[in-house]
C-alpha cells in the first residue's frame, strides 16, 4: 500500500528539514529554531507538565509546583516552585514539613527564584542577549530620571514586593507557624523567613535602595528570573499587548521585546 503524499512529515523528519534551513541563518537564529522546535514537539503531544519540564531542564526539580507560563503555542516557558529547596529522595519539598526538633540540614534552604524559566530555547536567547551587555543597559535606563522611569521603577518595586508576599502565601500552613513561632529565636530561622518574605525577584536585597517608600537605585542579577517573572504574571495576550498591566515587570517587558527583535523565530 503506498502512503499518502499529503501526510505530515515526522517529527525527525522535520528536525532534518530545519537543520538543512539552519544553514542559511545565523547560528544564534540556527540554535532558537532548532530548540523551540524540538520543546514544542514534545509539548504538542500526550506528555504531561512534569515530563515536559523535565525534558527541558533534563530533571525535574524537587521543589516543583506547577508550569505557571507557557508560550502562545502551550509549550511551558517557566515553572513555579516552592520557597523552600529540600532534597530528600521520593519526596516533593512541600510535602516534608519543618520540624525544629530534626537537624538543621534537613531544614533545606530557602529558594528565593519563584518563578523558574525552564525553556531552553528562550533560556539560550536571553543569555546572548546578557551576553551583549543588555543587563548594564536597561540598569542605566531604568535609573535615568526621567518620569516614565520613575513610574517603571515602582513597578519593579511592586513585583519585588509581590515576590515575598507570594512565596510566603505558598508556604505550606505547617512551614508559615514554623516560621512564626521559631524565628524570634532561632536567627537561622530569622534568616530564611526574611528571605523568603522579604528579599525580592530572585532574593535581591532591594529594601536598602527604598527612599520614603520609592526604588531609588535598580540592580539585576539576571534577566532569566526577570523574564519568568514576566511571563508568569502576565497572560500570553497580555505580553504581546502595547499596553501595561500594574504588576508587569518592566525588566521582563524589556526582555520581551529584545526577544522579539533580535529572535523573531523563537516560540513565545
Amino acid at each position: 500500500m503506498t502512503q499518502s503524499s499529503d501526510r505530515l512529515p515526522t517529527c525527525g523528519y522535520r528536525i532534518f528539514l530545519l537543520t538543512i534551513l539552519c544553514l542559511v541563518l545565523s547560528p544564534a537564529d540556527a540554535l532558537v529554531l532548532l530548540s523551540s522546535t524540538a520543546v514544542s514537539s514534545a509539548s504538542s503531544s500526550s506528555l504531561d507538565d512534569k515530563t515536559v519540564v523535565e525534558r527541558q531542564l533534563g530533571y525535574l526539580p524537587p521543589n516543583y509546583l506547577h508550569v505557571s507560563a507557557r508560550t502562545r503555542h502551550g509549550s511551558p516557558i517557566a515553572i513555579k516552585t516552592y520557597p523552600i529547596l529540600r532534597k530528600k529522595k521520593g519526596y516533593d519539598s512541600a510535602q516534608i514539613p519543618l520540624d525544629p526538633s530534626s537537624p538543621k540540614s534537613s531544614w533545606g534552604v530557602p529558594f528565593p527564584t519563584n518563578y523558574w524559566l525552564t525553556c531552553p530555547a528562550i533560556s539560550r536567547a536571553i543569555g546572548e542577549i546578557e551576553r551583549l551587555g543588555y543587563i548594564g543597559l536597561i540598569v542605566d535606563y531604568l535609573n535615568l530620571e526621567e518620569p516614565a522611569n520613575f513610574d517603571k521603577r515602582q513597578q519593579l518595586l511592586r513585583c519585588h514586593q509581590q515576590c515575598g508576599e507570594d512565596r510566603w502565601e505558598t508556604l505550606e500552613p505547617s512551614d508559615r507557624d514554623f516560621f512564626q513561632q521559631y524565628a524570634e529565636s532561632d536567627p537561622t530561622i530569622a534568616n530564611m523567613k526574611f528571605m523568603i518574605q522579604e528579599s525580592g525577584i530572585s532574593g535581591l536585597e532591594y529594601q536598602s535602595k527604598l527612599d520614603a517608600g520609592f526604588l531609588t537605585e535598580v540592580s539585576i542579577k539576571c534577566l532569566h528570573t526577570h523574564y519568568a517573572h514576566f511571563c508568569s504574571t502576565t497572560t500570553p495576550e497580555q505580553r504581546f499587548s502595547s499596553s501595561t498591566t500594574l504588576l508587569e515587570n518592566p525588566i521582563g517587558r524589556i526582555t520581551h521585546n529584545l526577544l522579539r527583535s533580535k529572535f523573531p523565530s523563537l516560540e513565545l
